[in-house]
């Protein structure tokens, strides 16, 4: 059926892309990885035993049209097509429909689109696509709009609106419907805004639930409110109830407080889980951050784009379930030469028999070449990691591809047994965009 569905798919789309006004891409890219992998415990040497090269195509074909206002476009459509070895497979496709009067997506293999969502996440439909998904949207009279997502053999529907200023909307969750013995039915109504309260506004959301069942009927409502007493201080409280839905007579309870100035920010959180039953222990975690320049959000310190900070950043978190310590981490990012090199390290630790040191350095030896060095030191109850890692990039003339090229090694000894093993690789690859 899935097939039949995607088949019908492309066909539209070439019809589609048929027309006069249809505007259509196609790019690509070619890739090639070298690999070596070598056991220093059998003595091998980089020029023993055979090496893989591995090439990989990928093609894009994106198409559009836009309407006769020419400021809205009537309908557009991406896929791709990676053929890797002798393999080709379809990915990542998206169908977009746009009318005056509604709007409809068909996508899968890897796309995404939007996740839609009630508060609370009860009701839920991910952006993610798996093997084939379908979506409609229909406003109402500029009143509410009307969302209904197919997943499989799950429907969901969902309504929001706005009355009075407040946010408003109701979701239905129909799931595998073709089993009259196990399907599920939920409802969720929802309500979000901003509440006068003296000087200050609460930030309000609200929802309330029920799962639908032959026997039995679960309930579920949540509630969560936010106040900022001032512009640097921020109390979150949440109170959540599932009774026979996601988990069986369980409340959760969280309060946070958020403390933010330019150099640092404090966060504190305290959990608590009440399970029927259940062993109930408050979960405590504190976190903070420090930084010498606001180049980055304190979200982003240590994120993807950490070497673009131009001043040393600093950040703990303490995990303390149960009032007892169960995890450290420790990160810090700095600049030591400015624009050329920076490092990042990250320490976690769990006790005495399991933690975990990470140093990552970045240096911009030329225009053209980057270096990444990192080591990383990880001990358990069983095992004592030593990995050793160099990458490198190399951009191809002004504006080429680069080359990806490194080596890394990983020694490994065996706790009670003083055993010890390494392994090695060496790497090298090149992506050509066209």
């Amino acid at each position: 059926m899935r097939k039949k569905a995607l088949v019908i798919t492309l066909a539209l789309v070439l019809a589609f892309a048929s027309s006069a006004m249809a505007a259509v891409s196609f790019s690509g890219k070619f890739k090639i990885d070298f690999a070596r992998n070598f056991d220093f415990n059998d003595n091998n040497n980089l020029f023993d035993g055979t090496y893989t090269l591995t090439p990989t195509l990928n093609f894009s074909i994106s198409a559009s049209s836009k309407g006769e206002s020419e400021d809205r476009v009537d309908w557009e459509f991406s896929s791709g097509v990676i053929q890797d070895g002798d393999k080709w497979t379809f990915s990542g496709y998206k169908l977009g429909l746009y009318d005056q009067y509604f709007k409809a997506w068909v996508w899968g293999a890897g796309a995404e689109l939007s996740d839609k969502a009630t508060q609370f996440g009860w009701i839920s439909a991910s952006k993610a696509g798996g093997d084939l998904r379908s979506r409609v949207e229909v406003p109402v009279a500029d009143v509410a709009t009307v969302t209904a997502d197919f997943e499989g053999t799950t429907m969901r529907l969902f309504v929001d609106g706005a009355v009075e200023g407040y946010n408003v909307g109701a979701a239905y969750e129909l799931a595998k419907w073709e089993d009259e013995d196990n399907r599920t039915n939920r409802v969720v109504v929802q309500a979000d805004g901003s509440i006068p309260a003296g000087d200050l506004d609460i930030a309000l959301k609200a929802a309330v639930g029920i799962d639908v069942k032959k026997e039995d009927s679960g309930f579920a409502f949540g509630v969560d409110a936010t106040v900022n007493p001032t512009d640097a201080l921020s109390l979150n409280v949440e109170v959540k109830n599932n009774d026979k839905w996601a988990a069986k007579g369980k409340t959760d309870v969280t309060a946070a407080a958020t403390y933010t100035e330019a150099a640092f920010q404090l966060k504190g959180e305290v959990s608590q889980s009440f399970v029927k039953d259940g062993d109930n222990k408050p979960g405590i975690t504190l976190t903070g951050f420090y930084r010498m320049s606001d180049t980055l959000n304190y979200g982003d310190l240590f994120g993807d784009k950490w070497y673009t900070n131009d001043a040393p950043a600093f950040g703990v978190k303490a995990e303390l379930p149960g009032a007892n310590f169960s995890k450290l981490t420790i990160d810090a990012t700095a600049p030591v030469v400015a624009d050329v090199a920076s490092v990042k390290a990250k320490a976690i630790y769990e006790g005495k028999s399991k933690y975990s040191a990470d140093v990552l350095g970045r240096i911009v030896a030329t225009s053209k070449l980057t270096l990444n060095p990192q080591v990383k030191f990880t001990k358990t109850e069983a095992n004592d990691t030593l990995e050793l890692k160099l990458d490198a990039s190399y951009r191809i003339g002004d504006t080429g591809p680069s080359v990806t090229f490194g080596a890394e090694t990983e020694t490994k000894t065996v706790t009670d047994t003083d055993v010890k093993t390494k392994t090695g690789k060496i790497f090298a690859s090149v992506k050509v965009a066209f």
